[in-house]
């Protein structure tokens, strides 16, 4: 297999701290103009560029390291991996990805695009214009959108006792998630941003439900605002909101495509 040139992947990167770092490389190479020995100043210069290279660069450095491991895993996975990573696609979505990751020092969320750039390999039933918006998309949100992304896996189940309209969808869902995490009491604010996010961007549907109230199953449900008509659901349910009017939020099949681009994947 052709072995990946990380070279090749570095973007040409200065921010402020890679500014800092040229103007403290220039200071210690001129000391000798403060009477410093110049076997002494070329000492300092080499142990600082040990200990600091400049953080864009070893972001990057790291960066590709990391997904050069991670796609190698793929060798007995995929067939024939070189003609893949060779591909203008693959070639694009990885630059694209090193240009977006270089901004982030989380490990979560750096771990999120490495799971990216190796499922855009694997992920063959999406399309490159799919998987290049995830990628977009996924540089702008924060790790708690994610976690809200993971728990809207599942029905979240909500009522009301009169009928909700579009605008007032996030308010009930941002109750029902801080309910799931105490600690988000305090970020509320916080948290309907995020489901406003999220929802912006599509990433979920909120289905009317239709059920009988001794039912321990919701098995009906009419998506709102669509003209999908009722459609088919299987939810059990042990204690159904005591409301007139019921709901459910999940991810639709655009959110889920993207919590699937961006997880790892174990098989």
């Amino acid at each position: 297999m052709k072995k990946l040139n990380k070279d090749d992947y570095i973007p040409p990167v200065e921010g402020v701290e890679d500014k800092l770092h040229r103007v403290i490389r220039t200071v210690v190479s001129m000391s000798t103009l403060a009477g410093i020995p110049a076997e002494v100043s070329a000492g300092v210069l080499e142990n600082f560029n040990l200990l600091w290279k400049p953080p864009a660069e070893a972001r990057a450095e790291k960066w590709v390291n990391d997904v050069i491991f991670q796609l190698t895993t793929l060798s007995d996975k995929v067939e024939n991996l070189e003609h893949s990573l060779a591909s203008e696609e693959f070639q694009s979505l990885l630059i694209t990805a090193n240009q977006l990751v270089i901004k982030h020092h989380q490990k979560d969320k750096i771990k999120h695009f490495a799971n990216a750039v190796t499922n855009s390999i694997t992920a063959e039933s999406l399309s490159y214009d799919k998987k290049f918006m995830f990628l977009s998309i996924l540089d702008g949100l924060t790790l708690l959108h994610i976690k809200v992304l993971r728990l809207l896996q599942d029905f979240v189940i909500w009522g009301s006792d009169n009928e909700v309209t579009e605008g007032r969808f996030s308010h009930y869902l941002v109750r029902e998630i801080i309910k799931s995490d105490p600690e988000l009491v305090k970020e509320m604010q916080l948290v309907h941003k995020v489901i406003n996010d999220l929802e912006n961007h599509n990433f979920w549907f909120v289905y009317q439900l239709l059920f009988k109230p001794e039912t321990k199953v919701i098995r009906y449900g009419v998506i709102t605002n669509t003209d999908a008509g009722t459609i088919d659901l299987e939810i059990p349910i042990e204690e159904p909101p005591d409301k007139k009017y019921r709901y459910a939020s999940k991810l639709n099949k655009l959110g889920t495509d993207f919590l699937y681009f961006i997880e790892e994947r174990n098989g």
